[in-house]
């Protein structure tokens, strides 16, 4: 997600993430399992998010933060790296507690977690003790503030 808060088609990580099964259940699926998914080059603060449209010109609302730990950002800023570019990160994602066997009103807890494959462009070591992710589904967390929207997804019906 860029300054302006939108996810320009290049930017864009993972389309279309919500699958069917044969009996129309819905799950969540970032990648085929059998690949690597695709890399996020992160330099420092990213804000990760989403587009509910196809079209460059919607505007994404925010979903997660990474940030560099203490420990990460002595590791990787001011280092040498092999390509010639800014030193980075680059990270994969899964998904982790999908469950298939859930019912419809179970609470679905799927939890997006950083892959432990952590590469980056300095020949330095990294795991996920130097990065951070975060939910971050606010633009502004001002006076102590959460950065993540209290809600507990709940819809009763009438």
């Amino acid at each position: 997600m860029d300054e302006n808060n939108l996810v320009i088609d290049h930017d864009m990580l993972y389309r279309d993430v919500i699958k069917s099964d044969a009996q129309g259940n819905e799950f969540l699926q970032l990648h085929e399992p059998q690949l690597d998914g695709p890399q996020l080059r992160v330099l420092g603060k990213t804000r990760l998010g989403y587009r509910q449209l196809n079209a460059e010109r919607w505007v994404a609302a925010p979903l997660y933060l990474i940030e560099l730990t203490e420990r990460g950002t002595r590791k990787l800023v001011g280092k040498p790296t092999k390509d010639g570019k800014e030193a980075c990160l680059l990270l994969r994602f899964r998904v982790d507690g999908a469950d298939a066997d859930r019912g419809d009103a179970e609470i679905i807890a799927e939890t997006l977690v950083i892959d432990d494959n952590i590469e980056s462009n300095t020949g330095e070591s990294f795991d996920r003790k130097d990065v951070k992710l975060q939910l971050y589904t606010m633009l502004s967390a001002e006076g102590g503030a959460s950065n993540y929207w209290l809600d507990s997804g709940s819809v009763s019906p009438k």
